[in-house]
């Protein structure tokens, strides 16, 4: 795919979200994915008209691909053409973004969670019904189904993780394959409209050849511009020099390698989920209480303070009043006790 920076990422989106309604379902698709392979890149600028727009392409692509009679619940993956396989992943770019866009609420982020889970879970649902989660990720869609709202365990959550990435790192594998035979026949493509354009060029130094020479240079331009379209749209769309086998097969790949992140990323959505929900609600909470009664409660808790207080001083004025009577009592009766003894003591030794 041909290098696309941030800005002019940025003017793209800004563009198709100005001219929405004229845009043909492949190039919004083909927007869409450009936004999804520079997510962390947009999310790292912090834009937020860019992020909102780049939202609403998103959503604009998946309510079209909803709306638009691509799938069917009476059909298997064989029904699906080669080239609409790629638009399986419309709701999954959607997750992707909204997951992960800075939020200034908690109640924001809240509602960002619950549209990227519901997102996931219907690009998860769309392709088990094809058949299309692969194995590692079909079984253990299928478990989370089973299992709900419980929590998994820790052994088999990391069971699960290790079976994802080893399973992740063979599709990468294949992907990578794939590309390189494209690579290759791209290659190819390039050296024979070279060499067809040497011919020309040399064919045009005939004086007798010149006027089907000229037209003969005219029919390649558009060929040579064909090409470099499909270096634009890279590996989803376009002529790669690959059969459509090939095609097939790197759909699916993909397709499967994107599940395989969906299941891990809502699993960890379902865990924030439970957190926001108490965050919320003690916001709404404090919101509804207003002013003045959050006034009044720390009114009182202040005087429940100083009441405290005091009754610990009274408290401790009444330990030291006691133990200041006992120490008198206690000196009295020392007193008293000695003059006791010395009265018995003379009356013992008085004369009779």
């Amino acid at each position: 795919m041909m290098a696309v920076d941030l800005n002019e990422l940025q003017r793209r989106i800004a563009a198709a979200y100005n001219d929405t309604d004229s845009l043909p379902l492949a190039q919004i698709f083909h927007l869409s994915d450009l936004i999804h392979k520079h997510v962390d890149e947009l999310v790292a600028s912090r834009d937020a008209t860019c992020i909102g727009s780049a939202i609403a392409i998103l959503r604009l692509l998946d309510s079209k691909v909803a709306s638009g009679g691509l799938f069917s619940s009476n059909e298997d993956e064989e029904d699906v053409p080669t080239s609409n396989l790629k638009y399986f992943l419309a709701p999954f770019f959607l997750a992707e973004l909204a997951a992960n866009c800075p939020a200034p609420s908690a109640s924001v982020r809240h509602k960002q969670v619950q549209e990227a889970s519901g997102a996931y879970t219907q690009f998860l649902h769309r392709l088990d019904s094809y058949k299309l989660l692969g194995e590692v990720g079909s079984r253990q869609f299928h478990a989370a189904e089973e299992r709900g709202d419980a929590a998994l365990d820790p052994a088999s959550k990391r069971q699960d993780k290790i079976d994802r990435f080893k399973q992740d790192k063979a599709i990468k594998s294949q992907l990578e394959q794939i590309e390189r035979m494209r690579a290759h026949a791209r290659h190819a493509i390039r050296q024979g409209l070279y060499h067809a354009a040497s011919s020309s060029d040399e064919e045009d130094d005939k004086p007798s050849g010149s006027g089907r020479n000229t037209q003969q240079r005219g029919a390649g331009a558009p060929a040579q511009g064909s090409d470099e379209q499909a270096g634009e749209e890279g590996p989803l769309g376009g002529p790669a020099g690959l059969d459509e086998e090939d095609e097939r097969r790197l759909y699916k790949l993909r397709l499967e390698a994107a599940a395989l992140r969906a299941l891990e990323q809502r699993a960890l959505l379902a865990e924030e989920l439970q957190l926001l929900r108490h965050a919320v609600a003690a916001a709404v909470s404090a919101a509804a209480a207003g002013p003045a009664t959050r006034e009044r409660a720390a009114a009182e808790a202040a005087a429940r303070q100083a009441e405290t207080r005091m009754q610990r001083d009274a408290v401790m004025a009444e330990l030291l009043r006691v133990a200041g009577s006992l120490g008198s009592a206690a000196a009295a009766a020392a007193a008293g006790g000695s003059a006791q003894r010395e009265a018995l003591r003379q009356g013992g030794f008085r004369p009779s």
